[in-house]
């Protein structure tokens, strides 16, 4: 009895610290061992939430200790506590360059060398993990887990694929990713083609009399032609003199065109070669003294507007026309 009284204090903390290691037993002693790639794929389906709630970890211990190999343990474990659930360390091993006070973290790789030797440290691929998000255009948008150094396209791939939407041009396939790296597949951006509205030729009240079917004035596009308005008349008669029509006269609202026949003699303002201003066309009017194109046009849309002119003097209306172009055309014109 003395001799316990004498160590109460001893006994007392030696009872401690046996409750301390029964209760934290599971976090000292590995609850299972499991492969890389079993525990890979079961960190690839876990949440974000569900990975910060994680009350155990996976370590990897490689080298001189007497069990080496994957262990998941408690969080709050150090590096000197993961080589004693490892079996402890080996006659060979080399613990100077090691940190035994260092506290573990998830997926990481202890390697305890051999003394005297200098070596490199193999980290496999397919346990080390990044966080990666995707979004925009792909299948299943969210958080990825992937094996380091994995690409973009693998990333894709894991995401269900690009959809159809997805614009790929300015897209990186074969980049490696970075842990915490949010990544945005574009959508393609639908161009809007300019519709180009044409407008459409005016209608204009012209008559056709001589030799057609059906003299009379008739409702036509602005744009048509000589043989346009005779085929609307009902085509020539059989007296029709073909030789003597002007098959490059502009219509014009208001005109009368004059179909003529064999017997019709030729008009004297015709064999003197005058333009007549009232149904001349463009290129015709250019070929005055002074009339260019600008000019030329002035005078079509003037007629069109106002009419016939009645003499030549009225030429002088359309703007652009000066009294001395008018004197040097003079002569040339007709109505």
């Amino acid at each position: 009895m003395e001799t316990i009284k004498k160590n109460k204090g001893i006994i007392i903390l030696l009872i401690g610290i046996i409750g301390i290691v029964i209760v934290n037993w599971d976090k000292i002693m590995p609850s299972k061992q499991s492969s890389p790639t079993e525990y890979s794929e079961s960190m690839l389906f876990r949440t974000t939430e569900e990975l910060n709630n994680l009350d155990t970890i996976l370590v990897d211990v490689k080298g001189e200790v007497n069990s080496p190999g994957l262990y998941e343990v408690g969080f709050d474990l150090r590096v000197g506590d993961i080589i004693g659930v490892a079996g402890g360390i080996t006659n060979e091993a080399d613990l100077s360059e090691i940190n035994l006070a260092e506290k573990l973290t998830d997926e990481m790789i202890i390697y305890v060398p051999k003394k005297s030797e200098i070596s490199t440290v193999f980290i496999p691929n397919d346990i080390v993990k990044i966080i990666v998000e995707i979004k925009g255009e792909v299948a299943k948008p969210g958080i990825y887990y992937l094996n380091k150094n994995s690409r973009l396209n693998d990333l894709i791939l894991i995401a269900g694929s690009e959809t159809l939407e997805a614009d790929m041009t300015s897209v990186e396939l074969a980049r490696v990713l970075s842990d915490g790296e949010s990544i945005t597949i574009p959508k393609k951006v639908e161009t809007k083609s300019e519709v180009v509205v044409e407008e459409s030729p005016r209608e204009i009240y012209v008559e056709i009399i001589g030799e057609v079917i059906n003299p009379g004035v008739y409702l036509i596009l602005e744009d048509y032609t000589i043989s346009d308005l005779i085929y609307e008349a009902g085509g020539v008669t059989v007296n029709c003199d073909l030789s003597k029509i002007d098959w490059n006269l502009t219509l014009c609202l208001g005109a009368t065109i004059y179909i003529p026949s064999y017997e019709d003699v030729i008009d004297e303002t015709e064999i003197s070669n005058l333009i007549n201003i009232n149904t001349a066309n463009l290129e015709s009017l250019m070929t005055l003294p002074g009339v260019g194109n600008i000019i030329g046009q002035r005078i079509i849309d003037y007629r069109s507007e106002y009419g016939d002119f009645l003499s030549i003097e009225q030429i002088v209306r359309v703007s652009g026309i000066k009294d001395s172009i008018y004197e040097n055309i003079k002569e040339l014109i007709t109505v």
